[in-house]
């Protein structure tokens, strides 16, 4: 069985990357990020490749960057879907064992009805990060993500991972997969 089997797969180009970058380190930089301009690219990478997906799957969506969401799916009528996207680094494929990750200083803030997990794939030990490929492993009510959330304290290594910030988490196996959120946000309409 292939640990990536309901996950979205996509491969990022150099010239999609490019045109990211570029566009990326002309935002600002958030105050608590670790990464700094690389945050802007991640975060901006993740948001590009869900429009896309989504928009392959014939809805519209467009990116707000609000601090209480990234993204409004239309749904028709009025009817929008808040959709908040969590986008990891990666030097392995996303195992259904690792975290998809909140950042604990932006959860209040935020009141998405929805947040779709992003994983970016690079080799380990680039020095230039240049990722190659994408999935979109799986999304989660905010009501979902609140039961089901735990708290790791920054420094943590859970899975091998070492958080920069004091982060709410969930494992990617409890995630519903993409087609699951698809259908959800159909529902809404």
């Amino acid at each position: 069985m292939s640990l990536t089997r309901d996950y979205k797969k996509f491969q990022i180009t150099p010239k999609t990357h490019e045109v990211i970058e570029k566009r990326a380190n002309e935002l600002p930089v958030l105050r608590r990020s670790h990464r700094e301009r690389r945050a802007n690219l991640i975060g901006m990478l993740g948001e590009v490749l869900v429009k896309y997906w989504l928009s392959l799957e014939g809805f519209n969506s467009r990116v707000v960057g609000e601090i209480d969401h990234d993204m409004e799916i239309e749904l028709g009528a009025g009817k929008l879907v808040h959709v908040d996207i969590k986008t990891k680094d990666r030097t392995v494929i996303p195992d259904p064992k690792h975290e998809a990750t909140v950042p604990a200083y932006v959860y209040d803030k935020q009141e998405p009805d929805y947040y779709v997990f992003v994983s970016l794939l690079r080799e380990k030990g680039e020095g230039d990060i240049v990722f190659k490929r994408a999935f979109v492993v799986g999304a989660i009510s905010r009501s979902d993500f609140d039961k089901k959330k735990y708290f790791v304290e920054k420094g943590n290594k859970p899975n091998g991972a070492n958080f920069f910030c004091d982060a709410w988490n969930i494992n990617i196996s409890s995630l519903d997969s993409p087609e699951a959120f698809l259908a959800s946000v159909k529902a809404h309409g």
